[in-house]
Protein backbone atom coordinates (compact mmCIF):
# COMPACT_ATOMS: atom_id res chain seq x y z
CA UNK A 1 0.00 0.00 0.00
CA UNK A 2 1.43 3.30 -0.99
CA UNK A 3 2.28 5.80 1.78
CA UNK A 4 0.37 8.60 2.85
CA UNK A 5 -3.64 8.99 3.41
CA UNK A 6 -5.65 5.69 3.41
CA UNK A 7 -9.17 5.54 2.82
CA UNK A 8 -12.07 4.49 5.98
CA UNK A 9 -12.03 0.92 3.79
CA UNK A 10 -8.35 0.42 4.06
CA UNK A 11 -8.42 1.42 8.09
CA UNK A 12 -10.93 -1.23 8.51
CA UNK A 13 -9.04 -3.79 6.15
CA UNK A 14 -5.79 -3.24 8.35
CA UNK A 15 -7.78 -3.30 11.48
CA UNK A 16 -9.20 -6.09 10.67
CA UNK A 17 -5.64 -7.75 9.18
CA UNK A 18 -3.78 -6.90 12.87
CA UNK A 19 -6.31 -8.61 14.38
CA UNK A 20 -6.07 -11.85 12.29
CA UNK A 21 -2.22 -11.96 12.99
CA UNK A 22 -3.04 -11.56 16.44
CA UNK A 23 -5.36 -14.41 16.73
CA UNK A 24 -2.92 -16.80 14.38
CA UNK A 25 -0.35 -15.79 16.67
CA UNK A 26 -1.79 -17.72 20.00
CA UNK A 27 -2.60 -20.47 18.03
CA UNK A 28 -0.46 -23.56 18.60
CA UNK A 29 2.47 -24.29 16.45
CA UNK A 30 1.02 -26.99 14.34
CA UNK A 31 -2.40 -26.45 14.49
CA UNK A 32 -4.69 -26.89 11.55
CA UNK A 33 -8.22 -27.18 10.48
CA UNK A 34 -7.04 -29.25 7.27
CA UNK A 35 -5.01 -31.97 7.19
CA UNK A 36 -1.86 -31.38 4.78
CA UNK A 37 -0.88 -32.89 1.96
CA UNK A 38 2.62 -33.17 2.11
CA UNK A 39 3.22 -36.42 -0.14
CA UNK A 40 1.10 -38.40 -2.62
CA UNK A 41 1.16 -41.85 -0.67
CA UNK A 42 -1.34 -43.71 -2.63
CA UNK A 43 0.37 -46.62 -3.40
CA UNK A 44 0.44 -47.22 0.93
CA UNK A 45 -2.76 -48.06 0.89
CA UNK A 46 -3.17 -51.06 -1.07
CA UNK A 47 -0.04 -52.13 1.35
CA UNK A 48 -2.41 -51.38 4.38
CA UNK A 49 -5.15 -52.90 2.57
CA UNK A 50 -3.00 -56.26 1.48
CA UNK A 51 -2.00 -56.58 5.36
CA UNK A 52 -6.08 -55.88 6.84
CA UNK A 53 -6.92 -59.21 4.82
CA UNK A 54 -4.22 -60.98 5.60
CA UNK A 55 -5.14 -60.05 9.14
CA UNK A 56 -8.64 -61.17 8.72
CA UNK A 57 -7.35 -64.15 7.03
CA UNK A 58 -5.32 -65.66 9.59
CA UNK A 59 -7.34 -64.35 12.73
CA UNK A 60 -10.79 -64.90 11.82
CA UNK A 61 -11.80 -61.86 13.76
CA UNK A 62 -14.52 -59.51 12.42
CA UNK A 63 -12.90 -56.56 13.35
CA UNK A 64 -10.04 -56.57 10.54
CA UNK A 65 -12.98 -57.19 7.81
CA UNK A 66 -14.60 -53.82 9.48
CA UNK A 67 -11.58 -51.68 9.05
CA UNK A 68 -11.02 -52.91 5.53
CA UNK A 69 -15.26 -51.88 5.08
CA UNK A 70 -13.97 -48.70 6.68
CA UNK A 71 -10.57 -48.08 4.61
CA UNK A 72 -13.64 -48.29 1.79
CA UNK A 73 -16.54 -46.72 2.85
CA UNK A 74 -13.95 -43.39 3.27
CA UNK A 75 -12.69 -44.10 0.34
CA UNK A 76 -8.95 -44.15 1.36
CA UNK A 77 -8.59 -47.37 -0.67
CA UNK A 78 -9.44 -45.00 -4.32
CA UNK A 79 -7.41 -41.63 -2.62
CA UNK A 80 -4.51 -43.20 -0.70
CA UNK A 81 -3.43 -42.57 2.99
CA UNK A 82 -3.39 -38.65 3.07
CA UNK A 83 -5.50 -37.42 0.17
CA UNK A 84 -7.96 -39.78 1.98
CA UNK A 85 -7.82 -38.35 4.99
CA UNK A 86 -8.95 -35.11 4.06
CA UNK A 87 -11.75 -36.56 2.29
CA UNK A 88 -12.89 -38.51 4.94
CA UNK A 89 -12.35 -35.70 7.33
CA UNK A 90 -14.62 -33.75 4.89
CA UNK A 91 -17.52 -36.36 4.95
CA UNK A 92 -17.21 -36.59 8.83
CA UNK A 93 -17.57 -32.66 9.32
CA UNK A 94 -18.22 -31.08 6.60
CA UNK A 95 -16.06 -28.58 4.01
CA UNK A 96 -13.37 -26.73 6.54
CA UNK A 97 -14.79 -23.25 5.96
CA UNK A 98 -18.46 -24.23 5.72
CA UNK A 99 -18.41 -22.32 9.40
CA UNK A 100 -16.97 -19.51 8.31
CA UNK A 101 -19.07 -19.38 5.45
CA UNK A 102 -22.20 -19.22 7.57
CA UNK A 103 -21.27 -16.79 9.27
CA UNK A 104 -20.45 -14.84 5.92
CA UNK A 105 -23.41 -15.37 5.09
CA UNK A 106 -25.06 -13.87 8.00
CA UNK A 107 -23.32 -10.59 7.60
CA UNK A 108 -23.81 -10.06 3.91
CA UNK A 109 -27.52 -10.60 3.99
CA UNK A 110 -28.42 -9.11 7.79
CA UNK A 111 -25.50 -6.64 8.08
CA UNK A 112 -25.20 -4.98 4.69
CA UNK A 113 -22.01 -6.44 4.31
CA UNK A 114 -19.82 -6.64 0.83
CA UNK A 115 -18.15 -10.19 0.72
CA UNK A 116 -14.61 -8.68 0.28
CA UNK A 117 -16.03 -6.89 3.68
CA UNK A 118 -17.58 -10.31 5.03
CA UNK A 119 -14.50 -12.61 4.59
CA UNK A 120 -12.01 -10.02 6.26
CA UNK A 121 -14.58 -9.90 9.21
CA UNK A 122 -14.94 -12.90 10.02
CA UNK A 123 -11.72 -14.47 9.33
CA UNK A 124 -10.34 -11.56 11.90
CA UNK A 125 -13.22 -12.78 14.32
CA UNK A 126 -12.29 -16.31 14.17
CA UNK A 127 -9.04 -16.48 13.30
CA UNK A 128 -9.87 -18.51 10.32
CA UNK A 129 -6.53 -20.74 9.27
CA UNK A 130 -4.28 -19.73 6.30
CA UNK A 131 -0.91 -18.97 5.25
CA UNK A 132 -1.36 -15.00 4.98
CA UNK A 133 -4.39 -12.62 5.87
CA UNK A 134 -4.47 -11.99 2.27
CA UNK A 135 -4.92 -16.09 1.00
CA UNK A 136 -7.09 -16.39 3.97
CA UNK A 137 -9.84 -13.98 2.50
CA UNK A 138 -9.15 -14.76 -0.80
CA UNK A 139 -10.38 -17.97 -0.30
CA UNK A 140 -13.23 -17.37 1.66
CA UNK A 141 -14.52 -15.25 -1.25
CA UNK A 142 -14.41 -17.55 -3.39
CA UNK A 143 -15.45 -20.70 -1.43
CA UNK A 144 -18.49 -17.99 -0.40
CA UNK A 145 -19.09 -17.19 -4.12
CA UNK A 146 -19.14 -21.09 -5.61
CA UNK A 147 -21.51 -21.93 -2.38
CA UNK A 148 -23.76 -18.59 -3.42
CA UNK A 149 -23.93 -20.51 -6.87
CA UNK A 150 -24.70 -23.52 -5.84
CA UNK A 151 -27.93 -21.36 -4.16
CA UNK A 152 -26.48 -22.13 0.21
CA UNK A 153 -26.34 -26.03 -0.45
CA UNK A 154 -25.80 -27.26 3.23
CA UNK A 155 -23.39 -30.22 3.08
CA UNK A 156 -25.09 -33.64 2.90
CA UNK A 157 -26.18 -34.76 7.00
CA UNK A 158 -25.88 -38.52 6.06
CA UNK A 159 -23.36 -39.79 8.97
CA UNK A 160 -20.04 -41.36 6.66
CA UNK A 161 -18.33 -45.17 7.48
CA UNK A 162 -21.38 -46.84 6.41
CA UNK A 163 -19.58 -50.31 6.36
CA UNK A 164 -22.36 -52.28 4.28
CA UNK A 165 -24.30 -54.13 6.56
CA UNK A 166 -27.36 -53.29 9.28
CA UNK A 167 -27.59 -53.41 12.93
CA UNK A 168 -30.47 -53.80 15.47
CA UNK A 169 -29.71 -51.15 17.97
CA UNK A 170 -31.27 -50.97 21.32
CA UNK A 171 -31.33 -48.47 24.15
CA UNK A 172 -28.48 -50.10 26.96
CA UNK A 173 -30.76 -49.33 30.12
CA UNK A 174 -34.35 -48.23 30.62
CA UNK A 175 -37.52 -49.59 27.43
CA UNK A 176 -36.60 -46.22 25.51
CA UNK A 177 -34.03 -44.30 24.34
CA UNK A 178 -34.87 -40.93 22.29
CA UNK A 179 -31.84 -39.89 20.81
CA UNK A 180 -33.30 -36.73 19.13
CA UNK A 181 -36.60 -35.23 17.81
CA UNK A 182 -37.84 -38.54 15.37
CA UNK A 183 -35.31 -41.33 16.03
CA UNK A 184 -36.83 -43.23 19.11
CA UNK A 185 -35.06 -46.54 20.25
CA UNK A 186 -37.07 -48.81 22.30
CA UNK A 187 -36.39 -52.33 23.92
CA UNK A 188 -38.09 -53.90 20.77
CA UNK A 189 -34.79 -52.84 18.37
CA UNK A 190 -34.55 -51.24 15.24
CA UNK A 191 -32.62 -51.64 12.30
CA UNK A 192 -30.16 -49.39 11.52
CA UNK A 193 -26.57 -48.92 9.19
CA UNK A 194 -23.69 -49.80 10.11
CA UNK A 195 -22.46 -46.18 10.33
CA UNK A 196 -20.57 -44.06 12.63
CA UNK A 197 -23.05 -42.28 14.33
CA UNK A 198 -24.54 -45.44 15.57
CA UNK A 199 -21.00 -47.20 16.40
CA UNK A 200 -20.23 -43.76 18.46
CA UNK A 201 -23.36 -44.65 20.04
CA UNK A 202 -22.48 -48.15 21.30
CA UNK A 203 -19.18 -46.95 21.77
CA UNK A 204 -19.89 -45.02 24.81
CA UNK A 205 -22.42 -47.03 25.93
CA UNK A 206 -25.81 -45.37 24.81
CA UNK A 207 -27.15 -48.72 23.20
CA UNK A 208 -26.59 -52.45 22.40
CA UNK A 209 -26.14 -53.95 19.43
CA UNK A 210 -26.75 -56.92 17.09
CA UNK A 211 -25.73 -57.70 13.94
CA UNK A 212 -28.54 -57.82 11.71
CA UNK A 213 -27.74 -58.66 8.05
CA UNK A 214 -25.78 -57.72 4.61
CA UNK A 215 -27.40 -54.87 2.33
Amino acid sequence: MTAGRITARQRKRLQAEKEWNDRRARVPSGSSHRIEEKQDDRLRAPELIRALERMHTATGDPVFDDALRAMKAYGFDRHGLVRGAKVAQEAAYGPPDHGFLVQMRFNVERRGETIPEAAENIAAEFGAPGHSFDATTQRLEEGFREWRKANFAEPDPTPPGDLGYSLRVYPAEGDTLELFPGEKITRVGAVRPADSFWRRLFRDGSILIKYEREK
